[in-house]
């Protein structure tokens, strides 16, 4: 066989080279036709757990009152749709459902802080009634006052013998006729009024004064200055007086029935008339209306919501004799043959909270610990 010529070999070689680069051509143009693969997406981090704050406990309303056991006072606590009543134990330091027996005295006046953490209270366990302090739940009872004579006589009738300040930092007392304050930050204690004869006091709301009740003339002191004012001489018949809740612009008494006074101009204000005392005459907790007692057509004694222009609405029907506001201000608690009900303002949905012998009692906020599974 003939070898081929060098010029055949190169025209070979030449096609051989050309359909090479065609194909090759080829495949790229196939390649750059094809479309583009979409970029995967960037992987997301893990996002961080949100921290979880703990949950701060909401005081919720809890009444206060005095019932009598084996003969002695003990404070009781029950929540308004009168379920949890529950009874202060002195030995075993808390609010227990089932009444003790074994209380050593007499314990009333019960006083709640404005965080609702802890309750002041008069006892006389000790012998001679002193001012005691403890948590909302009954436990760390301990004594304030360390008196060998009575420093307040127990009063069933009337509540507010003692009162947080505010701001929670300091709390006012009654002992023997004079006003104290105990600053709790310090625990040091002293005297505000030093004329005895006090049977009523109200902190106003910003805490820097103190309006009360002196031989039945009403005053007004500074707090820092110790500045005293007198706004009514010899005019109050009941012990009554409560600033008016906002600015307090005006405080609330009682001579023969409801009346304001302005702190500014000394103009008064007749809100309505009644004869009856002892009489349980406040504000509503939002303002704006108060409750009291005054006689019905029928000549019995009724619990009334007064708005304050002077309209009075009687919400009881069967008589009343005691009465103040929910926290919400849409019911009245009100004793009635010494039991304990609650009805709401518009007079419907009267009904009994308790069954046993009832003393004046207190709407307060409190904390309730988890640990008492209420």
């Amino acid at each position: 066989m003939k070898e081929k010529s060098f010029g055949a070999r190169l025209v070979l070689s030449s096609r051989w080279a050309f359909s090479l680069f065609s194909a090759c051509a080829l495949l790229l143009t196939i390649a750059a036709a094809r479309p583009k693969p979409a970029p995967r997406p960037a992987a997301k981090k893990p996002a961080a757990p949100v921290p979880t704050a703990t949950p701060v406990p909401r005081p919720r309303e809890v009444l206060f009152f005095e019932t009598r056991l084996n003969g002695k006072l003990t404070l009781c606590r029950l929540t308004p749709d009168g379920s949890n009543l529950a009874y202060l134990d002195e030995a075993g330091q808390a609010f227990v459902p089932a009444p003790s027996f074994t209380n050593q005295g007499d314990d009333w006046s019960p006083a709640a802080s404005p965080d609702g953490s802890q309750i002041a209270f008069y006892s006389d366990r000790g012998g001679a009634s002193n001012l005691w302090m403890m948590d909302s739940d009954g436990s760390q009872q301990r004594q304030v006052t360390r008196s060998d004579v009575d420093i307040c006589p127990m009063d069933l009738v009337r509540a507010g013998q003692a009162a947080f300040s505010p701001d929670g930092r300091r709390l006012a007392f009654l002992d023997q006729g004079d006003i104290w304050i105990d600053d709790l930050s310090s625990g040091q204690l002293g005297s505000f009024t030093t004329r005895h004869g006090v049977s009523a006091f109200d902190w106003a709301p910003d805490g820097k004064s103190i309006a009360y009740v002196q031989d039945g003339t009403l005053h007004l002191m500074d707090y820092d200055s110790r500045q005293d004012r007198v706004l009514l001489e010899h005019t109050v018949d009941w012990p009554v007086v409560q600033f008016e809740p906002g600015k307090g612009g005006r405080v609330l008494f009682f001579r023969n029935g409801a009346w304001l006074v302005d702190l500014k101009t000394g103009d008064l204000t007749h809100l309505y008339t009644s004869w009856l005392t002892p009489n349980s005459v406040s504000f509503a907790p939002q303002g704006g209306k108060i409750c009291m007692l005054a006689d019905s057509p029928e000549h019995r004694a009724e619990a009334y919501s007064v708005d304050l222009s002077g309209k009075a609405t009687q919400v009881t029907e069967g008589g009343a004799e005691a009465c103040l506001f929910s926290q919400d201000g849409r019911s009245l608690y009100f004793l009635r043959q010494g039991q304990l009900w609650v009805i709401g303002v518009d007079g419907r949905g009267a009904r009994p909270l308790t069954y046993t012998r009832v003393y004046q009692p207190v709407s307060q906020k409190i904390l309730i610990s988890s640990r008492e599974g209420q």
